[in-house]
């Protein structure tokens, strides 16, 4: 049995829930048609490409339009930031909008909105491999095994693979020292520093196993929970799964889970669609959200509304009743 420490905090988490499935449920009942479809990519799409562009201006320049400075990678390189106060955050945002680029190459009504996209793309796909990051490798290896998984194409997937090798061979001098001087691959992947929030987010499973201490209150118990030889300030999980577990237990998890096995065959659904827009539009969103999730390994992406919007956008339109029509609009 657990009491939240902090009430207020706890139901601020309760209407934060509330506000994502209003949004969640307002996207599935907009996204009626084919043309509303593809208009909801398009948005995200070109609100990408515009924080992809200021991103890019900011690393070529050291300044940017709307006021913030891109930050340091480790071995003082400069990531890209974009609108956001870490490189993270756009990694997130860049990765799980990405897919929808090629949809609408392929599928825009007009073709200087088949043109614009593919210009889209090529800004965004630099941009994203500036933020240098490492959740968002996580993400796109996630993102790879849903798209192999729906298409088996073994050699889309070698090209990427290369291109990967290749991307490696191109990393600086300095980030290359940086990971052999870490004590282990995991460790450079993760850095201690995740390692030991993630002791007390297990600390804090250990004490209440099943229904968690308390909605939106990991800060609160994080003092309580972390090492004693843990300098940090409070700090979110850096893992969604830990996070949800110190705070809503492995009932709320499980919740989550099954939520997330209903997406799947509402997805599952989409990829049978008649109409290929609808069919390879609900592979982007898939793969987007999936992304999305294997970021949150590494990141309490979840958590954060600077993050979390694309996610919801592309749950509620894979949940769209009226996508589920045979006949396509």
């Amino acid at each position: 049995m657990c009491v939240t420490p902090d009430m207020g905090a706890s139901i601020g988490g309760l209407r934060k829930i509330i506000k994502v499935a209003v949004f969640a449920l307002a996207v599935a009942g907009t996204v009626r048609t084919r043309a509303r479809l593809l208009a909801l990519l398009g948005a995200a799409a070109a609100g990408t490409a515009v924080v992809a562009l200021d991103g890019l201006w900011q690393v070529a320049t050291g300044t940017d339009v709307f006021g913030a400075l891109p930050g340091d990678a480790p071995g003082g390189l400069r990531r890209l930031t974009a609108l956001y106060p870490h490189a993270n955050h756009f990694a997130i945002h860049g990765l799980v909008v990405l897919p929808a680029f090629p949809v609408l190459m392929r599928h825009a009504r007009h073709a200087w909105q088949r043109r614009a996209a593919a210009v889209g793309l090529g800004v965004v796909i630099p941009a994203w491999w500036m933020t240098y990051s490492r959740p968002g490798l996580l993400g796109l290896a996630a993102m790879a095994l849903v798209w192999l998984a729906a298409t088996r194409a073994w050699r889309a997937v070698a090209a990427c693979v290369a291109a990967g090798a290749v991307a490696a061979l191109l990393m600086p001098p300095s980030v290359r020292a940086w990971i052999a001087a870490q004590p282990s691959w995991f460790d450079a992947l993760v850095q201690p520093l995740r390692k030991e929030i993630w002791h007390a987010a297990w600390g804090m499973i250990q004490a209440s196993p099943w229904i968690g201490l308390g909605v939106n209150t990991f800060l609160q118990h994080f003092n309580r929970f972390k090492l004693p030889t843990d300098p940090q300030a409070p700090a979110y999980a850096h893992n969604n799964v830990l996070h949800m577990g110190a705070e809503i237990g492995a009932i709320g998890v499980a919740a989550f889970a099954w939520l997330l096995w209903r997406v799947a065959q509402a997805a599952r659904r989409l990829l049978r669609h008649p109409d290929p827009a609808v069919r390879d539009a609900a592979l982007a969103m898939a793969c987007g959200a999936a992304a999305f999730l294997g970021i949150g390994l590494l990141e309490s992406n979840l958590y954060s509304a600077r993050s979390y919007v694309p996610f919801w956008l592309w749950v509620g339109a894979l949940c769209a009743p009226a996508l589920r029509e045979p006949a396509p609009v």
